[in-house]
């Protein structure tokens, strides 16, 4: 969740384990490359992406995007 609220994995890590920048930087890499890591962290970035444009849709009354 923390990746998805700050789109930095660094920093993500840092919140999640309270721990030094270097250490976060060398962890949030390796999880950043295992699939179902980087899948999940996809999917809930385009939750949020749909949920603005949903958000959006109904202020402005038309569709964003085509």
């Amino acid at each position: 969740m923390y990746n998805v609220k700050y789109f930095n994995a660094t920093k993500s890590y840092r919140k999640a384990y309270q721990c030094d920048y270097i250490t976060a930087n060398r962890n949030a890499h390796r999880l950043m490359v295992i699939e179902g890591i980087k899948e999940e962290i996809m999917r809930l970035k385009q939750q949020l992406v749909d949920s603005v444009e949903e958000i959006l849709n109904d202020e402005i009354g038309k569709p964003l995007l085509p």
